[in-house]
């Protein structure tokens, strides 16, 4: 089984839910990706490095890193913004890569789409 770490998303660092839940008998999981929880951009090559020397203690192997839609968007009718989606989501991919803990699939959202026009939600126009 799989276990998520959303759970530990605003309380605690992966590597630290990961420790955890691998006390409780778990040993595979998925990450959300979300500051500060697992951000690429805020995981030196030395603290990379650390996690995975962790994870090979633990017996953990992270399954899957899950690059979320927070912030991306793929299909924005931006050219900047799907640039920064690009490089956000080769930064997920180089992170699993670099980990080398079974972690070989990111979950990515692809955003959505700008319509023209007002969206209708329950009555409420935005």
């Amino acid at each position: 089984m799989i276990i998520n770490t959303f759970s530990y998303l605003w309380s605690a660092m992966a590597i630290d839910a990961i420790a955890e839940l691998v006390d409780n008998g778990f040993e595979s999981f998925e990450v959300p990706i979300s500051s500060p929880h697992c951000w690429p951009d805020e995981i030196s090559s030395l603290e990379r490095s650390a996690i995975s020397a962790r994870l090979n203690d633990y017996g953990a192997k992270i399954r899957s890193l899950n690059a979320g839609g927070y912030d991306i968007n793929l299909a924005s009718p931006g050219a900047n913004m799907r640039r920064k989606s690009i490089e956000h989501i080769k930064s997920v991919i180089d992170l699993a890569a670099g980990w080398d803990a079974g972690s070989r699939k990111s979950r990515v959202s692809a955003g959505q789409q700008a319509c023209e026009g007002p969206v209708w939600i329950a009555g409420v126009v935005s």
